[in-house]
């Protein structure tokens, strides 16, 4: 009877799927301006790397006209090489921490809107539904043996409204934060 009238609870407070819309919005929005930093980032890199490239090249042709010997071709090809791998290191590591935001925020609000399944599937894992109750609830529930108290929720399950009356917790766009800048 408890684990049934929690699992009832959860279905209660999933959000509502507009607010879903407007706090992916946001994200977003925020997202793409600090993805902007990370693009114009990755492209000095890749002009780096264009001019190491030109200058093995140009390491290339000092040997070919008889401006380097041997050893100084071998010693200038390999400093410049091992600085085009740093850069392209950089950009590997650039690539694989990558995320899709939105690919993400999907994921998230999956198990957002289905928490009361999520509950009901982690029935064997006691520690995952203590992890589960923490990122649904910003303070302990209360229950007195019949129902449970009025739940304080966490921020993303706060947004789930019961008249057009109340107001959301989501700031518009470029509210009162200050621009985050990396």
């Amino acid at each position: 009877m408890f684990e049934q009238k929690f699992v009832q609870l959860l279905e209660t407070i999933e959000p509502d799927t507009k607010y879903e819309k407007l706090f992916k919005a946001i994200v977003l929005d925020a997202w793409q301006d600090r993805y902007k930093k990370f693009d114009e980032m990755n492209a000095r890199v890749r002009k780096d790397i264009e001019k190491l490239e030109h200058e093995r090249q140009t390491v290339f042709d000092f040997h070919r006209n008889g401006k380097y010997t041997d050893d100084e071709f071998v010693t200038q090809k390999h400093l410049v090489n091992e600085r085009i791998d740093q850069k392209r290191l950089l950009l590997q590591d650039a690539r694989q921490k990558e995320l899709d935001m939105e690919k993400a925020l999907n994921y998230c609000f999956h198990f957002i809107r289905n928490a009361s399944k999520v509950w009901v599937d982690l029935a064997d894992d006691y520690e995952a539904r203590i992890n589960l109750q923490h990122l649904i609830f910003a303070k302990p529930l209360t229950f007195d043996g019949d129902s449970f108290g009025t739940p304080e929720l966490s921020l993303v399950f706060a947004q789930k409204k019961t008249s057009p009356d109340e107001k959301s917790f989501l700031v518009a766009r470029r509210g009162i934060e200050p621009l985050l800048t990396a």
